[in-house]
Order: structure tokens, then sequence, then C-alpha cells
């Protein structure tokens, strides 16, 4: 198991991974940039940090079948 976890990240740095690393990387970053944007307007808004942890964790949950929908491996 440990074997597999490090060849798939040797993969992702050598950039094989994906079919598409450009456009695999900017669906990450958009889903980590949504998830952040929660916390910290939830934590604005008044909400316990917590909360508002627990609030951006099920977006960011809420979002990955999206980002597993687009993500084509080579």
């Amino acid at each position: 198991m440990l074997d597999m976890a490090l060849d798939l990240i040797r993969l992702f740095f050598r950039g094989k991974l994906f079919q598409d690393q450009r456009k695999a990387v900017v669906d990450i970053a958009i889903v980590a940039g949504v998830t952040a944007t929660v916390l910290i307007g939830a934590s604005f808004a008044g909400l316990p940090l917590w909360a508002s942890g627990v609030l951006a964790g099920f977006v960011g949950g809420v979002l990955q079948p999206w980002l597993f929908r687009n993500l084509k491996y080579a």
C-alpha cells in the first residue's frame, strides 16, 4: 500500500499522473480556494472557528465528486 502511494506521488511530481497536468492542478486549486473562502467567510460572519471548519469541510466534500469526475488519469 505504501509503495503504491509513493509511486503515485512520484508520477504526480514528474507530471505523468494526469493526462492534462495543468487542468488537474487548476481544478484542485479551485476546490481548495472555494473551501478556504468558505472557511474565512464563515469565520468573519461570526461562526466559531470549529463551526467554520465543519462548514468548509462539508463544502469541500460536496465539491469532491465534481473534481474527480473531471480528472483524467494517464
